[in-house]
């Protein structure tokens, strides 16, 4: 999370006019303007496999979560994600998306605090899981050591101003000041959000230390009252459908703008 706000600032500070004002929407095509076409397709290509192996992740955790809230298989729950998510960006396109992602992340931010208030209440703060867990889950850089840390931050910097999903969003803002102020929203939220996960799944660790780390947020829905757990479970899941309409809805874009438009060359009555 922290790459992911170190990327969104420098994505607002250097290249987010310079990418408004190219009139594109898909980043291989803003590519083009400068390399070519060939360069176009292969940047396109890498994207969408990118965004195909982006959205197996969250097909797998999210199914944890349904699968939890519903008692029903990780292939039925798959399943359930994908009618859902294809209804939304396939009737909705990116208006409709931007839009849900809005209500949905609102959900989401105060069902992640409730998990933590529920986690804290059943660890008994941190100082109980301080005095039971090893030492390295709370120092900065854990067992995993500053040069991994940095590749990873350096990866997900790359990752922001690169995704096609990212900069398909930066496009569709009014005006590049606006864009630029969405960048720096995101930027600020990332790191707390990102605190507040990580500390409730060390408190998951802490409680159910056998217990697989796919359902580390889910297994605290089972120790919720009724009405805290099912607005929890409508915001874990609204976060998923979101995740995956959104990467399926920048693989449409880069199939339509980079080989279906040039190709076939579609009319505005087609």
């Amino acid at each position: 999370m922290l790459g992911a706000s170190i990327g969104f600032l420098l994505f607002g500070l250097f290249m987010v006019r310079k990418l408004y004002e190219s009139g594109e929407y898909t980043i291989s095509a803003a590519i083009a303007q400068k390399y070519g076409k060939s360069t176009m397709l292969t940047v396109s290509v890498i994207m969408i496999y990118a965004l195909l192996l982006v959205n197996v992740g969250n097909y797998v955790s999210g199914a944890a979560a349904i699968a939890t809230a519903l008692h029903v298989s990780l292939p039925l729950a798959m399943c359930i994600i994908a009618v859902v998510s294809t209804f939304y960006y396939v009737f909705g396109g990116l208006k409709g998306v931007a839009w849900v992602t809005i209500l949905h992340s609102a959900i989401k931010v105060i069902g992640v605090f409730i998990i933590l208030f529920v986690a804290m209440s059943l660890t008994g703060g941190v100082a109980p899981m301080q005095a039971k867990l090893p030492a390295h889950y709370f120092t900065w850089d854990g067992k995993i050591g500053f040069t991994t840390i940095f590749a990873w931050t350096f990866g997900t910097v790359g990752a922001i101003f690169s995704t096609q999903f990212i900069v398909q969003a930066i496009s569709s803002t009014p005006s590049a000041n606006e864009a630029r102020k969405a960048t720096f929203y995101a930027a600020a939220f990332c790191l707390p959000l990102g605190l507040v996960i990580a500390l409730s799944g060390v408190a998951a660790k802490y409680l159910y230390p056998d217990m697989n780390s796919l359902y580390a947020l889910p297994v605290f829905l089972e120790k919720m009252p009724p009405l805290a757990s099912a607005f929890v479970t409508t915001s874990l899941v609204a976060s998923i459908f979101v995740s995956v309409c959104t990467v399926a809805l920048a693989i449409a874009s880069l199939v339509v703008r980079d080989f279906y438009v040039p190709n076939w060359k579609p009319t505005s009555g087609s």
